[in-house]
């Protein structure tokens, strides 16, 4: 099993809770990140769901039978509707991404009911997402705004050209197709995709058994499981079974012609329309094994920076999210020299990947979620480190660290929604004045975070405030975003703190600022009781990502 890949027990209880309509907002996290991460789960998930689903009595007037029974959960009918109209995979989207949001402590305050659906939710026209990517260049070709075309993001039917790189895209039919560049690939349908030129590998559970590869006079229907498929721009290829069977059929000047391979061949294919089997060749067809193996030397690279990391006696605070248990809720301080008691107390948050295949992350979705931390001590210095996956903009600010206030010494450091739209950060720290009042010092930062499309990407976020330079400096994956002088060369402290919250918001209730929770994930966050140079920071940022 996978790091983090949820147990087919574990599978199977959700889905007998998401029939019943009984998910918690954990375990709603928890299918959340099996559609966004988890293939092999996800796939678990579909047939469960296609087998629970008595189709011969759905598939009526079901409209009708609902409006004459009101009393069914929404989030039942909505499961079984959407599981008799299109596919098992469509009604987990349906459910857990949009539209039929179920309201608990979610941000914005809300406390029950159900959110009423807009007129049209543009997401409703998808039919397949974009589950990773490796260095596409995309090519004039391609339909589909480049801005929709981040990991996670849902499409609807389209055209995908790119001279190189690596797309997987997980159809709701439950059919999963890697597309190598140079390549040019058609989303046509759920069920339904074609290649006018380009090599692909395609994995087709049960549930999703009949899905088509359409390519010129070709059209390729597979039987279940694996295949991998290359055009030519010239028309002709080769279509190799790697598991199963497919059916190759192409029909050319009124002949129709029909070929069933099974696994272990292959057959090239003509332009006539004509074909003649060869040995299959899974070599030419490793591509999911491309992504994989580039996802896990970027890890090894982040392992062995991070065991000398940890040796730094300056380091205070590694948090590193990894091994975490879907049921623990300690977040281990992996700093050797840190302060001990430092360890975090993890609350609500789920556990899901991070930036790569095996790198663990903790998701923040609504206002009980936090990571909280105390960290003693007085320091003339102080460096701040993490990477961060922002998801939505839904507070006027988002805590990175936000602190108790009944303190004497501790910082603030988040992100401040921009009137507009965009983020810049926010710094503070408080400090008592000659008469024991607390005195508090601000330095914001006007650069948009969110200028190159940062929402929805992993970004390296750092603050390095250096009292003996008199400055404090904010960085953006790795680059300088902004410097300001210290105007009180005071110590620092952080004490007991919130990550990706705060706990002291009583002074803002009713406000604008009365919710600061972070939409998003973490996967690593460092505090450290020096100044960091830029150097430092950008070695961090570049080792510890894809920039």
């Amino acid at each position: 099993m996978k790091p983090h890949e949820t147990t087919d027990r574990r599978v199977d209880h959700l889905v007998e809770r998401l029939k019943d309509d009984a998910l918690s907002e954990s375990e709603l996290a928890e299918v959340r990140d099996i559609i966004r991460n988890q293939p092999q789960a996800r796939r678990r998930m579909v047939r469960l769901l296609y087998l629970a689903a008595d189709l011969r009595d759905v598939v009526g007037n079901w409209h009708g039978r609902m409006v004459s029974k009101p009393n069914v959960p929404i989030m039942q009918r909505a499961v079984w509707t959407a599981v008799g109209g299109l596919a098992a995979t469509a009604a987990v989207f349906l459910l857990v991404m949009q539209p039929w949001n179920r309201v608990g402590p979610e941000v914005g305050g809300a406390t029950g009911g159900v959110v009423e659906a807009a007129a049209h939710d543009p997401d409703s026209d998808a039919i397949a997402v974009i589950a990773r990517v490796r260095d596409p260049k995309w090519m004039e070709g391609t339909t589909i705004p480049e801005s929709q075309l981040e990991q996670g993001a849902l499409v609807g039917a389209g055209t995908l050209e790119i001279e190189s790189g690596l797309v997987q895209i997980d159809f709701y039919s439950g059919a999963t197709v890697i597309v190598e560049g140079p390549a040019k690939f058609g989303i046509v349908e759920s069920g339904r995709g074609s290649l006018e030129h380009g090599n692909l590998w395609a994995h087709v559970p049960p549930p999703a058994r009949g899905f088509q590869i359409e390519s010129g006079v070709f059209n390729v229907v597979d039987l279940g499981t694996e295949f991998g498929m290359k055009i030519r721009p010239d028309g002709t290829g080769e279509v190799h079974v790697l598991d199963g069977e497919v059916k190759v059929v192409s029909e050319k000047a009124g002949t129709k012609r029909e070929r069933m391979i099974e696994k272990g061949h292959g057959a090239v294919l003509l332009a006539d329309g004509g074909s003649h089997e060869i040995p299959a060749r899974p070599e030419m067809f490793a591509i999911s094994g491309k992504l994989d193996v580039e996802e896990m030397e970027r890890f090894s690279k982040w392992q062995d920076f991070q065991t000398t990391l940890r040796k730094d006696p300056d380091l205070l605070i590694d948090y590193d999210f990894q091994d975490l248990s879907l049921w623990g809720r300690t977040l281990p301080n992996m700093a050797e020299y840190g302060p001990s008691d430092t360890n975090g107390a993890i609350v609500g948050c789920g556990v899901t990947e991070g930036r790569w295949l095996g790198k663990g992350a903790l998701e923040f979705r609504n206002s009980s979620h936090r990571v909280r931390v105390n960290v003693p001590g007085r320091y003339d210095s102080l460096t701040l480190a993490c990477w961060v996956r922002l998801d939505a903009q839904k507070s006027a600010e988002m805590a990175l660290l936000h602190p108790e206030t009944n303190q004497e010494f501790f910082v603030h450091w988040g992100l401040v929604n921009i009137q507009g739209g965009g983020m810049h950060v926010h710094f503070a720290h408080s400090f008592p004045d000659e008469d024991g009042e607390e005195l508090r010092r601000h330095y914001h930062c006007d650069w948009n975070l969110l200028r190159n499309g940062s929402l929805g990407k992993w970004m390296h976020l750092a603050v390095v405030f250096d009292n003996a330079a008199g400055r404090i400096s904010h960085y953006q994956n790795g680059e300088l975003i902004g410097v300001s002088e210290i105007v009180d060369k005071k110590p620092l402290g952080i004490g007991i703190s919130d990550i990706g919250n705060w706990p002291s918001h009583e002074w803002a209730k009713g406000t604008i600022w009365e919710v600061r929770i972070l939409i998003g994930a973490i996967d690593e966050f460092l505090i450290l009781k020096r100044a960091w140079s830029q150097d430092e920071v950008r070695a961090h940022a570049e080792l510890g990502g894809d920039l």
